[in-house]
């Protein structure tokens, strides 16, 4: 840590630099959070250490492409059994995976078909109804409840992340959906059948609806297609 501290301020600045170019195609998200613990790391040895000045592509937020119903499908099947379950109910409720992972018992409403969640990104408590999909998914994973361990899912994101990856490349599609795009699957899947957007930004714990429609609003063919079929009426 001394030598970084103590090594060429210019130096030490163009390896941050090389660092987040070489990693740009990360969501801004992620890279924001590596800048502020390399930043605090650093300034454990040198107070006076300030990051330069980085640009975030954002690739994640803002892509153009979505999961349909038949690719979501495709990879699920490709999953081992033990991860079908989470990517389902991240699929059909739109949780992001720190909040479906580390899902409990005690955060299911099963009386009134609700999930109640402080959501991982804005510490905000929501209450999502869910679907007689999700049902199924909680009923199965009531069979093997552990009494000692109130969690739903007895593994990790990484690990959920590892095997979401050999699921995408087994299923042979011709582009890379992450994990994340299961959240992006729910809010374009609801919007193209016809949901409100306040109802999906709700659903979804989105506080800005504006965004909601930049970042999910991809109709399909079928669905403008539709849209259209109104002035035939």
């Amino acid at each position: 840590m001394g030598d970084i501290a103590n090594s060429d301020p210019d130096s030490g600045n163009c390896l941050v630099k090389m660092f987040f170019e070489k990693n740009a195609e990360l969501p801004d998200s992620s890279l924001k959070k590596m800048a502020r613990v390399l930043r605090d790391v650093v300034r454990i040895g040198d107070k006076s250490f300030k990051l330069p000045a980085i640009v975030y592509r954002n690739q994640g937020f803002y892509q153009s492409r979505f999961m349909s119903k038949q690719e979501l499908e495709s990879v699920i099947r490709c999953l081992d059994e033990k991860f079908q379950a989470l990517a389902l109910l991240m699929a059909n409720t739109g949780l992001r995976l720190s909040n479906a992972v580390n899902l409990t018992w005690h955060d299911l409403r099963l009386n009134k078909n609700q999930i109640e969640v402080k959501q991982s990104k804005t510490n905000k408590f929501v209450k999502i109804p869910f679907s007689q999909t999700v049902a199924d998914v909680f009923k199965l994973k009531a069979r093997v409840r552990s009494l000692s361990d109130p969690r739903l899912f007895l593994f990790s994101g990484y690990s959920f992340q590892r095997a979401w990856k050999k699921a995408v490349d087994r299923s042979g599609l011709d582009w890379k959906p992450r994990p994340h795009d299961l959240r992006h699957f729910f809010c374009s899947y609801l919007l193209n059948k016809g949901v409100d957007h306040m109802q999906v930004a709700t659903l979804s714990g989105h506080k800005d609806v504006n965004i909601l429609k930049e970042r999910y609003a991809h109709f399909t063919d079928e669905t403008l297609q539709q849209a259209i079929s109104v002035l035939d009426g």
